[in-house]
């Protein structure tokens, strides 16, 4: 995990080196709150699983750099930290056998997205943008309740207290779409807000889950680098 996110911020930084060197380029920090619906309660056979999330939230760093007045590319380094209840139970097709697992989970994500991004106006502005997004598990804590009686003679009933990688995926990929306002300060500064949507794979392992719909609600700042005025005229 150590030498993929290496590898990946090595990649950021090389990539951001080249945004940089261009002009009408912009720096950009942003942060708000992530929500995370479960759109799936799996109820299989012999069993069954639910999971809320909730107080969840994230911030990212990114390169933005006109191609021309309407285009731009851009590329965001993040960090998504999910917080959920976690709840599986499962049982034998015959006799008492069975357990579940009941734990609070916390964890975080690296986040990657890369996208051309559409812009219309001046001083205000209404952009969108659309881009693959890929997120990587740094680190998760599961604490709560673990039961399981495999067999006759057999019960574990104990408190757990270690990471979620049983429950969680190490990496989810998805596509994002984004609708944001822009407010240009001045001719370096201007601060925005924007809408995410994340339609992928769920970070919830689990065979039957299809796609995972995550929502963000940021709001930001963005600096311009390698100045060229701009005429922010109405």
């Amino acid at each position: 995990m150590k030498i993929l996110t290496r590898n990946h911020l090595l990649v950021f930084l090389f990539l951001s080196g080249t945004f940089i060197s261009n002009a009408q380029t912009y720096i950009e920090f942003k942060a708000g709150m992530l929500r995370a619906p479960y759109l799936y309660q799996d109820q299989r056979k012999y069993q069954s699983l639910d999971v809320s999330f909730h107080n969840s939230y994230s911030f990212s760093f990114g390169i933005i750099k006109h191609v021309n007045k309407v285009l731009l590319l851009g590329m965001d380094m993040g960090y998504d930290n999910y917080t959920l209840d976690y709840y599986r139970s499962w049982w034998g097709a015959v006799g008492p056998y069975g357990g579940r697992k009941d734990y609070a989970i916390r964890a975080g994500y690296l986040s990657l997205c890369f996208y051309p991004e559409f812009s219309f106006g001046k001083r205000l502005s209404f952009y969108f943008n659309v881009g693959p997004y890929i997120g990587i598990r740094l680190n998760s804590t599961a604490k709560g309740q673990y039961y399981s009686n495999p067999k006759e003679g057999v019960v574990i009933d104990e408190y757990r207290d270690g990471n979620a990688s049983e429950e969680l995926l190490k990496v989810t990929i998805a596509f994002m779409q984004t609708l944001g306002l822009r407010y240009n300060i001045s001719a370096m500064w201007s601060v925005f807000t924007e809408f995410n949507v994340l339609w992928g794979t769920s970070i919830i392992k689990n065979d039957e889950v299809g796609a995972q719909l995550n929502l963000k609600f940021m709001l930001g700042f963005a600096y311009k680098i390698n100045y060229k005025r701009f005429d922010f005229k109405t």
